[in-house]
C-alpha cells in the first residue's frame, strides 16, 4: 500500500544534506573552551570510526584529524575506552532522534486518546538515518565489532536491545485486533532486523535508494488488509471512532 505522506517523509529526508561533523572552525586557530574541544574530539572519533571501525583506530587517528598531539587528548579523555563511551552516549542516540522517529507519528482519536503508529515511526526513523549516514555507519561498524565478547562495546549492544524493548513496550502503540504483546514483541524484532539489514547493504552499494527499498518492505511487514488505517495517523477519520481498544496500553480498561 503506496501513502503518500511516506514518499513526502522519505523524500524530505533524501534531499537534507549530510550534518557536518566537525564544528566549521579549526580548533587548532583558536583557544575552544573545554567542553568545545571535547565534543570536537569525540566528533572525530565518530568520523573515524565511521570509515574504519574502532578497532583500527588509534588514539593518534584521533590527534591527526584535529590537529593536535596524543598527549593532549588525554587532558580530556582518559582512554580510547572511554572515548568509545563518549561517542555512543552522545553521537548517535540523542534527544533528536527520538524527536524525528516520534513526533510525526502520533494521533488523537475523536475521544482524545493519544496513540502512536508504528509504521511511520519506522519510516520516519529511515528517513532520519539517510539524512545522516555517517552516523549510522559508524553504529553499524560497531554493532558488528561488538560481536566479539572482548570487544568494549559488546555489553552496550547487547543491553541496547533490551533497553529498546522496554522502552517501546511502555509506548501506547494502536495496533491491529488481536495481535498480542508478544506478537507485537515478534514483529517489533523483525522489524529492526529488517532495518539493520537494509542499512548494511545500502552502505555497502548493493541498494542506491534505503527509502524506496523499506517502502517494499513495509508492505510484507504491516500488510495493509491487516494494518488499514493504522499504518498511519493521517489515515484517521472521526469515523474510525475510539480506538482505545487497540491501544497497547489502553485496550481492556474500561
Amino acid at each position: 500500500m503506496s501513502i503518500p505522506i511516506w514518499k513526502t517523509v522519505l523524500d524530505e529526508y533524501s534531499s537534507k544534506p549530510e550534518p557536518a561533523r566537525l564544528p566549521p572552525v579549526d580548533p587548532a586557530r583558536r583557544r575552544l573552551k573545554p567542553h568545545e574541544r571535547k565534543a570536537f574530539i569525540i566528533q572525530a572519533a565518530a568520523d573515524i570510526i565511521a570509515h574504519k571501525g574502532f578497532q583500527s583506530m588509534s588514539m593518534q587517528d584521533v590527534a591527526n584529524e584535529i590537529g593536535t598531539s596524543e598527549a593532549a587528548l588525554y587532558h580530556y579523555v582518559h582512554s580510547k575506552d572511554e572515548l568509545l563511551t563518549l561517542v555512543l552516549d552522545r553521537t548517535y542516540e540523542n534527544p533528536e532522534a527520538d524527536h524525528a522517529t516520534y513526533a510525526e507519528a502520533s494521533g488523537t482519536d475523536v475521544d482524545g486518546h493519544r496513540f502512536f503508529y508504528f509504521p511511520r515511526s519506522c519510516v520516519n526513523l529511515i528517513g532520519y538515518n539517510m539524512s545522516r549516514s555517517q552516523m549510522v555507519r559508524m553504529f553499524s561498524l560497531l554493532n558488528g565489532e561488538s560481536l566479539n565478547p572482548n570487544h568494549p562495546a559488546h555489553e552496550y549492544f547487547t543491553q541496547r536491545y533490551f533497553n529498546n524493548w522496554a522502552y517501546f513496550s511502555r509506548i501506547n502503540w494502536v495496533l491491529p485486533h488481536g495481535m498480542s504483546l508478544d506478537d507485537f514483541h515478534h514483529l517489533w524484532r523483525l522489524t529492526m532486523s529488517a532495518m539493520d539489514g537494509l542499512q548494511y547493504r545500502w552502505f555497502a552499494g548493493e541498494i542506491d535508494n534505503l527509502g524506496e527499498e523499506w517502502l517494499h518492505f513495509s508492505d510484507n511487514l504491516f500488510p495493509p488488509t491487516e494494518w488499514n488505517h493504522l499504518l498511519d495517523p493521517t489515515l484517521y477519520t472521526p469515523e474510525d471512532g475510539c480506538l482505545s481498544h487497540l491501544g497497547l496500553l489502553t485496550r481492556g480498561q474500561s
